[in-house]
């Protein structure tokens, strides 16, 4: 525990303050990171959002830092020198600093003369004293018990992990006075926080020592040869003046420096920028739960360490960037081809209707009234339409007959109505003699001017032939000739068919196959009563609103009306093309993903080795203060930021290729150009298929860094400090 303003606070219930705040740790080799400069080493305690001293502005951060730096005698041109370019000396200054720059109440020193020469020695032990007599408390662990003696108000010797001795010395304008005994001052031990996962074995309460974050007993020292822990007491609380309870410790006020006045300033004192700098300052400002970081912060420290493995980023971001310019591209494949099939499949005949019949062989009755009813109330469906053909002749001069395949149509026939009409209408009158004839029929019938037949009347020859063994023998025993007029002509229509009044269509198949003897009147009047009850309904067309109505339509009929009936849907026949779409699908974008899965898996393990290679950097940073949300953050990010390189460079170059790959596919079938305009190619690249891409790239590529992460965020400051730094 420890006393602030006359409150007994635990430590274990907010480690992160205590972190931030209360302590500053100077370690035994400096512990910089390399990467930074020397005031943004300073600095860190400064982005800590529990820290006092914490701003968002990072000029502030850079003046408080400046200021702590020059305070302790730093030169100004080292400043941005990296820890590389500075003397131990220097280096040690700096790491002094950042423990100081928060204002903590209690500075920790663990040898820090240890890899310094005499002189540095000296004006290092100089300097901390001089930070005691400011109020900063200082406990140092130390070999160099005689450059201490003129500083230190307590000196406790340690062997073996346990304490040996304790001298009490008064410092008065130069002279030491002696107070020393062989049993430890109790009033002076930290008790344990028995919150904490650990327990200490209370037989040997004395051979440990506690780290100084509360999170993790170090073990025992090793070494034989004793070792002084010199004390040096804030000079605003004296030993005398405030002695603590065992298990106590005493908080401070924070030493403030004079000229440090920046650190003191809340950012919005400090600026109060407005417009865009508002806006940037908010988003920097972004932080995430559990981080004690802006996001921002976080994500640059994460792209800085990046860095620092270039070969590993880069061959990550290509293994990754191919799977997903793979996966785009086989998408928008994928994607083309559904386009693709769906317009020819528009183009199929009759591809929005269903056709029933039933099989006369089979002794099948014919279609009733009440059954073509239910189908005309079928679900879903815009007409109905008896459907009867038959082979029948046409000429405009004798000496050049025609034989058409004539379709029964009615008005507004959605079949007729889907073509192309180029002259003429297509709307046909169920009661009359009119047709609807294709380009090519009529150029057959009138080859000097086909299109000149529109309003014309040409004539329909009806022959009836007897039964004979064979078909050379058969003769027409029976000869009709009727006028017909012609309406309309389109481009083209399915397998060149002709489309006539219903009406007329059924007597023409009447007469041809003999079921009725029946004639129409002088004035071609068709009495529908004459009409056998097998034409009437030989067949019946039903349309629906749309391919994919008709598909269910033709599945529900079948499973509900059973087997009476036989069906035809014109799309069944590219129906297969759908199924090995779904199988490509899974096939191709399989590879891609597997392509993507492999570059996670280097991240993973590139991770992994980095979080066992900079274990001694990342208990730096907990014992800085920073929260395990931080460190699992800045591990994260490095993936997410290798997934976005790769998936945004990625998709730009699916972007380019896309084009290219549809010049040389339309190039290859000029005969389908019209179709890959309409749909956008082959290979159509949609916003919604790139921003999926992109976000199973981010999402695979931090599930790969899920663990390394979280694997980071569990080592403690002293799991850390036990390894060397690189």
């Amino acid at each position: 525990k420890y006393l602030s303003n006359g409150e007994f606070l635990s430590i274990a219930e907010d480690t992160t303050w205590f972190r931030q705040n209360f302590i500053g740790v100077v370690f035994q080799s400096f512990h910089l990171f390399p990467r930074l400069q020397a005031w943004q080493n300073v600095a860190i305690p400064l982005k800590l959002d529990r820290c006092e001293r914490f701003t968002i502005d990072s000029s502030q951060r850079r003046a408080a830092a400046n200021t702590e730096m020059g305070r302790l005698g730093l030169a100004k041109d080292r400043f941005d020198r990296r820890p590389v370019h500075l003397s131990g000396g220097e280096r040690q200054r700096v790491a002094v600093a950042r423990a100081l720059v928060k204002g903590p109440s209690l500075l920790l020193a663990d040898e820090p003369t240890g890899n310094l020469d005499v002189e540095n020695k000296q004006n290092l032990i100089d300097m901390l004293g001089e930070l005691a007599r400011q109020g900063t408390a200082v406990v140092m662990v130390t070999h160099d018990e005689e450059y201490i003696r003129g500083h230190a108000d307590r000196i406790i010797r340690l062997q073996d992990g346990e304490i040996v001795s304790e001298e009490r010395l008064t410092q008065t304008n130069g002279a030491v006075a002696r107070d020393e005994t062989n049993a430890p001052d109790q009033s002076t031990q930290v008790a344990e926080d028995k919150s904490e996962n650990h327990e200490s074995d209370p037989t040997h309460e004395s051979s440990k020592v506690k780290d100084p974050s509360g999170e993790q007993e170090a073990a025992p020292l090793e070494s034989t040869e004793p070792t002084a822990t010199a004390v040096m007491e804030s000079g605003e609380v004296s030993a005398d003046e405030a002695e603590p309870q065992a298990g106590e410790l005493i908080k401070s006020a924070p030493a403030t420096s004079t000229n440090d006045t920046t650190a003191e300033r809340s950012p919005a004192e400090a600026v109060r920028p407005g417009g865009a700098r508002q806006v940037w300052n908010k988003v920097k400002g972004i932080q995430l739960p559990g981080c004690s970081q802006r996001l921002f912060d976080l994500a640059a420290f994460a792209i800085r360490d990046a860095r620092e493995s270039s070969v590993s980023l880069v061959s990550n971001v290509v293994a990754i960037l191919f799977g997903t310019v793979l996966t785009v591209l086989l998408i928008a494949l994928l994607t083309g081809t559904d386009r693709f099939i769906e317009e020819m499949m528009r183009r199929v005949p009759g591809i929005d209707a269903v056709h029933t019949w039933v099989d006369y062989s089979t002794g099948e009755t014919p279609i009733t009234d009440e059954e073509f009813e239910t189908l005309q109330k079928w679900p879903n469906a815009t007409a109905t339409v008896p459907n009867i053909q038959q082979f029948c002749t046409f000429y405009l001069r004798e000496t050049r007959p025609t034989v058409v395949t004539l379709v029964s149509a009615e008005a507004k026939d959605p079949e007729v109505q889907r073509l192309n009409a180029v002259d003429g209408t297509l709307d046909i009158d169920p009661g009359g003699w009119e047709i609807v004839l294709p380009e090519s029929v009529a150029a057959e019938i009138d080859n000097f001017n086909p299109q000149g037949l529109v309003g014309k009347e040409v004539t329909l020859q009806l022959q009836r032939y007897e039964r004979a063994d064979t078909p050379q023998e058969a003769k027409p025993s029976q000869t009709e000739k009727f006028p017909v007029q012609v309406v309309g002509i389109v481009s083209d229509s399915p397998k060149d068919r002709v489309y006539g009044s219903l009406n007329m269509v059924r007597f023409i198949r009447d007469f041809s196959t003999g079921r009725s003897d029946y004639l129409p009147d002088q004035k071609g009047t068709i009495d529908v009563s004459q009409i056998s009850e097998r034409t009437k309904y030989e067949g019946v067309r039903i349309h629906f609103s749309d391919p994919l109505a008709a598909e269910s339509a033709n599945s529900d009929m079948r499973s509900e009306l059973g087997s009476r009936y036989e069906y035809y849907w014109a799309g069944a026949e590219m129906q297969y093309l759908r199924d090995v779409q779904v199988v490509a699908f899974i096939v191709m974008v399989g590879i891609g993903l597997i392509t993507i899965t492999a570059g996670s898996i280097s991240i993973f393990n590139t991770l992994r080795a980095s979080v066992a290679r900079k274990t001694s950097e990342i208990g730096i940073l907990r014992a800085l203060g920073v929260t395990r949300g931080d460190i699992f953050v800045i591990y994260l990010s490095q993936s997410l930021i290798v997934g976005f390189l790769a998936a945004s460079f990625g998709i730009l170059v699916a972007w380019l290729i896309a084009p290219r790959l549809n010049a040389a596919v339309t190039q290859k079938w000029e005969n389908l150009g019209e179709v890959f305009a309409l749909t956008g190619g082959l290979f159509a690249l949609t916003g919604l298929s790139v921003f999926g891409v992109f976000a199973v790239v981010l999402a695979i590529c931090m599930l790969a860094a899920v663990i390394p992460s979280w694997l980071a965020a569990q080592k403690t400051p002293m799991d850390a400090l036990r390894l060397p730094t690189e």
